[in-house]
């Protein structure tokens, strides 16, 4: 049996753009700012030397959004790298930024910090950390993420083919999906009903 379903395309944020960061440590990299976990974190390079401020991240959406807010958790676990002085910035085109959506100084504190500004919509956006709250060259954070008005995970309405087999099924059943006609697409999220309409498996 040949069938066609719709699936759910879930845009997973990347990095686009970092300017620097300490790969020594395994949990330092960039990617860390944005893995969803308080206990790893972006740190800019240290152990074989330190650039200079100031210290630019940049983050792929996948999907253009409109923006309204940006949270920055700082280091949790130590004072190093907490960003005092930023610029936030969010733009459709990374090679082009306009002018930044937020400016001002952050707490040295480990309490999430959240700002808001006028909506602007866009798929990317920047933090850039202009000083350290103790003045060292070091910028860190633990999680960086936007606030929009419309939710990240969106429905897209291409159809997957499908080779299901055996039909009918007992103890188990083997699908087959064409990779290229998901190529883009994180994830895929696949539902199954018995013949009386009850879901089976999800």
């Amino acid at each position: 049996l040949t069938d066609f379903i719709t699936y759910k395309k879930v845009y997973v944020p990347t990095v686009h753009y970092v300017d620097s960061e300490e790969t020594a440590r395994e949990y330092t990299p960039a990617k860390y700012a944005i893995d969803g976990s308080k206990s790893t974190f972006w740190g800019t390079r240290w152990s074989s030397g330190n650039d200079v401020l100031p210290h630019d991240i940049q983050i792929d959406l996948g999907v253009s959004k409109k923006i309204t807010g940006f949270t920055y958790l700082p280091r949790q676990n130590n004072v190093n790298g907490r960003i005092a002085n930023y610029e936030i910035y969010v733009s459709d085109n990374p090679n082009n930024w306009g002018t930044a959506v937020a400016t001002g100084t952050w707490p040295n504190t480990t309490d999430l910090q959240t700002v808001t500004f006028a909506e602007k919509r866009g798929r990317y956006y920047r933090l850039v950390a202009l000083s350290e709250v103790n003045g060292n060259k070091w910028s860190a954070a633990a999680e960086i993420n936007v606030i929009s008005t419309e939710v990240l995970n969106v429905k897209d309405n291409t159809k997957l083919r499908l080779s299901i087999f055996p039909m009918p099924f007992q103890d188990s059943l083997t699908i087959n999906i064409d990779r290229n006609d998901f190529v883009n697409s994180k994830k895929i999220n696949v539902n199954i009903f018995n013949m009386n309409g009850a879901e089976v498996f999800k």
